[in-house]
């Protein structure tokens, strides 16, 4: 009924409450966070006596706080704290010094016309890879299949093929003149 009437919605909680009561909660809530402010029907003396005990203990409070407030000087306080308070730091500033700090000793540690130790380790495992590639590679003049032999296994094989061939002789001569013999037929098998 009425509170259609006035314009009423539900609240969170499901009731209805019109635009009154709405407004009423809104100044309350004002009142309590902000204190009565001068000038209101709260603050003036006439009104503050139609009300409950506790009601007028907390506008005396709320009164006391704003009244307070009226009296402070706000712009001093503030010219004092700036004074003596820390000064706060921007974390990025912080962060740029470390990393300059940073290059800073780099650029100390770092040795002008010195070689870095990175590169000469380096240097030195590729030289050494290049060394085994060459090595490994086949001699052109070497045909396919065939091995390359040093100077002393050379005369080692060739020493053996001599006595080989000198023992092959001695058989050849040992064998008789016809073939019909049971040696050579044996010789044969």
């Amino acid at each position: 009924g009425i509170n259609a009437e006035y314009g009423g919605k539900r609240n969170r909680y499901g009731r209805t409450v019109n635009m009154i009561e709405r407004r009423a909660d809104l100044k309350q809530w004002m009142d309590v966070t902000y204190g009565s402010r001068p000038g209101t029907p709260n603050s003036r003396p006439g009104t503050a006596g139609k009300r409950t005990g506790n009601e007028n203990k907390e506008n005396k409070l709320k009164r006391s706080a704003s009244d307070s407030c009226l009296k402070r000087n706000f712009v001093a306080e503030n010219a004092r704290n700036a004074k003596t308070a820390q000064r706060r730091v921007n974390p990025m500033k912080v962060l740029d010094d470390k990393e300059a700090r940073k290059r800073d000793e780099a650029s100390r540690a770092y040795k002008r016309g010195a070689v870095p130790e990175y590169f000469t380790v380096t240097c030195s495992t590729v030289k050494e890879e290049e060394r085994e590639r060459v090595a490994n590679l086949p001699d052109p003049t070497v045909p396919p299949g065939h091995v390359v032999m040093d100077n002393k296994e050379k005369e080692e094989t060739l020493n053996v093929l001599v006595r080989s061939r000198v023992k092959l002789l001695e058989q050849l001569q040992n064998l008789p003149l016809r073939n019909d013999t049971l040696r050579f037929a044996q010789h044969q098998e």
